[in-house]
């Protein structure tokens, strides 16, 4: 089930904290420790759900939240995606599938026409789960959302106005912090 965060608590962050398991031990050494690298983790995503045309989604199932990723609205009804992460204990089990096809509904039902993101070139898993979903590799330069270059990945991206994605379940549930995807 999709949720759409719109509220930031320490539930939210042991939840996304142990989404992003992977990728938070590899920013540890950035931080002089754990608690400052939560607190500001915190602040990022807190400021990050109050900007407009920003959000930040999880895939949930059976209570526990399995996958996650941000979305940025560059443009009008064109959408970045960024941070897609599966749970590692979860991984080859469709849950990135299911939130990238529930994020396209959900932006695709608010007008989002595109949606984009880079995955890097060594990254076959992430590369087919999102051509499962209708993304297709494209010649652009690998920035992102923010005018940041990626040598190391390919842009990929997805018509939403062929129909493609949605095969999750984006039905409406309200939780802590979260929203269901009110379609």
């Amino acid at each position: 089930m999709l949720r759409i965060l719109n509220a930031v608590d320490e539930e939210t962050i042991d939840r996304l904290f142990a989404v992003y398991r992977q990728s938070m031990e590899d920013l540890s050494g950035r931080f002089e420790d754990g608690r400052i690298m939560r607190r500001e983790y915190a602040r990022f995503l807190a400021e990050f759900i109050r900007e407009p045309g920003r959000l930040a989604a999880v895939e949930e199932e059976q209570g526990r939240w399995v996958s996650a990723l941000r979305a940025i609205e560059t443009a009008p009804g064109a959408w970045f995606l960024e941070a897609l992460e599966t749970d590692p204990e979860l991984r080859g089990r469709g849950h990135a599938r299911r939130l990238l096809n529930n994020v396209a509904e959900y932006v695709s039902r608010r007008g989002g026409r595109q949606l984009a993101c880079l995955i890097r070139r060594t990254n076959q898993a992430s590369i087919a789960a999102h051509r499962a979903c209708g993304f297709q590799p494209t010649d652009k330069a690998p920035v992102n959302w923010d005018g940041e270059p990626d040598e190391e990945s390919v842009r990929f991206e997805c018509d939403l106005t062929c129909g493609k994605g949605g095969d999750g379940d984006a039905s409406d549930h309200e939780g802590p912090g979260t929203s269901g995807s009110q379609l």
